[in-house]
């Protein structure tokens, strides 16, 4: 099975033609800051001659005309600072000193100096900023780096398999120093790169010629060479990604809609009137006084709108402020919350009627026990999406069974977001495995399919009918002594339930170790530094992986179910709704989407760190598959 649709590419591109997948191209511009490219900056430092440095110069032009057509094609623009600390702790002596102790008579002065545009390569310094010539865009990210390459201690990775990118287009300075270690850097993660050689420079004609032939040598060993003339003529047989839902309040619609219509501030105050004649829904609208202050706040950025410009979103459970917070930044409104009508499961019975109403574009909720999922499975009126990411960082803490979860009818709405939640962590909290560049149809997916109890024959027939469509071969997974897992996992999370009701302060260790000593698995320890729901992740995460399974699959709840029935149950819930404890991103389908059978809907989930690759996959089936 191969994508139907044709593709652009950079036909002269060496060694042969390199591909431009629809919303998988990212142009990186790397540190074209004045620190590198203005006379008194830290690269004037570092170039032995003015003329060669100011040649460097000359690939600004070029490069502009790039990111101009880069912007009016859809493609994402991510740009690159290098830079320290003001104190200089991610700065290492051998950075800070070597070639000042080789050559002192040149390097006169270093890193964290003062020069004409303040202190060299720090952040925060004028000199640091990129020129302006090449202003970034509000909604395009900007990613500080402290070294050469762009993946040294940075979520680069993360941003880039988040925001779905396969293919990279690199420009900037200088070509054998940064834009060279990164380009090394993403060859080995598994991206495919091309460098645009009219759109860099460097501080040495003859290492920077043999480093640009070195990007394409031997016959692509590392990726792709090209120019700006080349890149922009096939721009303009770029394919623009077809949104996947246009609806009222998505985010293509809302996009158009203040670009031609009206403002958000209009828009918003009319929402608003709707949510008031709505107030059976128990929506508790934030004061005017706050809504107004982000509506102010907005307008000012008319001309240079953020990712979530204008975009509504609602609030259930207890979400993090620095989120809701982050959320409004980026130029999303919050105009209110839905209290928990259970507090132990966070559920919320009137979301459903909220995106019926289009009272909202997103909702970012608390997932306890997974019932964000059973929430999203039970809206009939409309495809309702609900991703809980990997728990990472400020997202969400891996000590608890409750995580984040984004639910909308937009996945572009959820990408967006979770794009730009990643960039609040410093580090990703899961190994960072080489990515697939290849379409969703052609990488050879492994589905799984839990063996262990009964199982819904409607749902048997759906996973052998997604099976068939992306060609994918269905590997079952079985587990000993799974009513032990269960009741494991519901220890847990009435652990968890016991202390939010503060009915009961007991040891949430004590408990783990004592009913851990029951299972009898070889090789299993189990001790006060190991907690039961690091064994239990590890045993499903075994579970996943190459020549095994990329997905597991699993029915999420139907509309009205009795979720205290027994049955099949426990097979059910050990992804969709207990995956929590096993740290999973997880994806669920609504019932209309697979309307075909019923009131079945289905979860997807991937191992930790995978999320990139289960949302290509959630996409594929029901946009470009139409499942």
């Amino acid at each position: 099975m191969t994508p139907t649709v044709a593709e652009a590419s950079i036909i002269n591109a060496r060694p042969k033609p390199f591909l431009l997948p629809s919303g998988r191209v990212a142009l990186v511009i790397i540190d074209m800051q004045r620190d590198f490219v203005q006379q008194g900056g830290y690269g004037s430092y570092q170039c032995a001659s003015k003329e060669i440095f100011a040649k460097v110069s000359e690939s600004i032009g070029p490069l502009k005309s790039v990111l101009e057509m880069s912007r009016k094609s859809g493609v994402t623009v991510i740009h690159t600072r290098e830079g320290h600390e003001a104190d200089l702790p991610d700065c290492p002596p051998s950075k800070l000193l070597r070639q000042k102790e080789s050559n002192p008579s040149q390097h006169t002065l270093c890193i964290g100096d003062n020069g004409p545009m303040g202190r060299l390569l720090v952040r925060g310094e004028y000199g640091h900023d990129i020129i302006d010539d090449l202003k970034p865009l509000r909604n395009e990210i900007v990613l500080d780096k402290p070294a050469k390459g762009s993946f040294c201690n940075t979520n680069f990775y993360e941003i880039l398999t988040a925001s779905g990118i396969s293919h990279i287009v690199l420009t900037g300075v200088t070509t054998e120093c940064c834009v060279a270690t990164t380009f090394r850097e993403a060859n080995d993660r598994g991206f495919e790169c091309c460098v645009l050689a009219d759109c860099t420079g460097g501080f040495d004609p003859n290492i920077e010629k043999w480093t640009l032939e070195g990007f394409c040598a031997y016959d692509g060993l590392f990726g792709y060479l090209s120019n700006s003339t080349d890149f922009i003529d096939s721009l303009e047989l770029y394919n623009r990604p077809i949104p996947d839902y246009v609806g009222p309040l998505s985010y293509a619609k809302l996009s158009q809609t203040y670009q031609t219509e009206t403002k958000p501030a209009d828009f918003i105050r009319s929402i608003l009137e709707k949510s008031e004649s709505h107030d059976a829904l128990g929506l508790l609208l934030n004061s005017y006084l706050d809504i107004n202050q982000q509506l102010n706040a907005l307008e000012k950025l008319e001309d240079d709108p953020p990712a979530l410009y204008g975009v509504p979103f609602i609030t259930t459970g207890d979400v993090s402020s620095l989120i809701i917070q982050h959320a409004v930044d980026l130029g999303a409104i919050h105009i209110g919350s839905l209290p928990e009508s259970n507090p132990v499961t966070g559920f919320n019975n009137n979301l459903d009627s909220v995106f019926d109403h289009d009272l909202c574009s997103f909702v970012i909720s608390t997932d306890y026990d997974g019932s964000s999922h059973i929430m999203a499975s039970s809206y009939n009126n409309k495809s309702v999406y609900s991703f809980v990411p990997s728990p990472r960082g400020v997202l969400q803490s891996k000590q608890s069974t409750s995580h984040l979860s984004i639910i909308s009818c937009d996945l572009s709405i959820i990408r967006q977001l979770w794009v730009r939640l990643v960039c609040l962590d410093t580090m990703g909290n899961y190994p960072t495995p080489p990515i697939d560049y290849r379409h969703i149809a052609d990488r050879g997916i492994n589905i799984g399919l839990l063996t262990d109890g009964e199982l819904h024959s409607d749902f048997q027939e759906l996973a052998q009918e997604i099976c068939l469509l992306t060609s994918s071969p269905l590997v079952e997974i079985g587990f000993d002594k799974w009513d032990k897992y269960v009741s494991t996992i519901e220890l847990l999370h009435n652990q968890e339930k016991l202390s939010k009701m503060h009915v009961g302060q007991a040891s949430f260790a004590e408990l783990e170790i004592t009913y851990l000593k029951d299972f009898e698995i070889p090789g299993w320890e189990v001790s006060a530094n190991v907690s039961m729901a690091q064994l239990l992740e590890t045993r499903f995460r075994d579970s996943l992986g190459p020549n095994k399974a990329h997905f597991l699959l699993a029915s999420t709840l139907p509309s009205g179910f009795n979720r205290n029935c027994s049955g099949n149950m426990s097979v059910k819930e050990a992804i969709s709704t207990k995956r929590n404890v096993f740290a999973f991103n997880s994806l669920n389908l609504p019932t209309i989407t697979l309307s075909a059978f019923g009131q079945l809907s289905i979860t997807v989930a991937a191992r930790p760190g995978m999320d990139w690759e289960m949302l290509d996959f959630v996409q594929y089936l029901v946009k470009d598959r139409s499942v």
